[in-house]
Formats: structure tokens, sequence, C-alpha cells
């Protein structure tokens, strides 16, 4: 794994292998949560939940979210918690992702917005 961490190439390889496991997870977990068989709304699940609850699918998301940040706070203070620490990255990232849709159905920003963020600071 040596050279793998210390070359911008090896580092984005193992991200990038990472985030396709990422994405695997998110696209088996979302198939149970959203009935996409059916609806194909990948949000449906906050959409429903968020309602039931009066509160905004991105304020359940955070909710959602919460859980596994907490986790991941456990894991960096103590060095080992109750999940393997990768699922609870998985996860995070999973939730940041469903984030990240959810703000563009709510008009928070544009994906022209978002890709046109290439400038030093971005």
């Amino acid at each position: 794994m040596g050279d793998k961490l210390t070359t911008m190439s090896g580092a984005l390889a193992m991200i990038f292998e990472f985030y396709t496991h990422c994405i695997d997870t998110l696209e088996r977990k979302n198939a149970g949560y959203a009935d996409v068989e059916n609806s194909h709304d990948v949000l449906a699940n906050f959409r429903q939940e968020a309602a039931r609850h009066g509160i905004s699918k991105l304020q359940l998301s955070n909710i959602y979210r919460g859980k596994h940040d907490r986790s991941w706070d456990t894991f960096v203070r103590k060095g080992s918690t109750s999940d393997k620490p990768w699922r609870i990255l998985k996860d995070r990232i999973n939730y940041a992702l469903l984030e990240y849709l959810i703000c563009l159905e709510e008009g928070a920003f544009t994906v022209d917005e978002v890709m046109a963020d290439i400038g030093e600071d971005a």
C-alpha cells in the first residue's frame, strides 16, 4: 500500500475505488428505502418521513447522518466503535450525496453553480 498513499495517482485510485464502493452501497440500500422499483424516486423515503414528522428533508437527513457522525467521533476518540469504521465513512459520504440531491431539489443551489465553482479557493 505504501506508494499508493504517497502519490496523487495512487491516492486517487484508492479514493475512486472506495467511492465506487460507496455508490454500490447507496444503490443497494436505497432500493429498499425508496421503493425505486415502483417509483424511481431516490428521495421517496426522505419525502415521506420528513412529511410525517413535519420537518424538511434536509433536517431529516441531518438527523440520520448524525448517528454516523457520532459513531465516527467515537472511533476517533477511542480507536474503536460498534461498527466497522469504513462502514461509518461510507454512510457519512452517502448521506452527504443524498443531501446534495435534496439541496438541488429544494433550490438551495443549482448544478451549474456547483460545477462552475472551480476557482483556487473552491
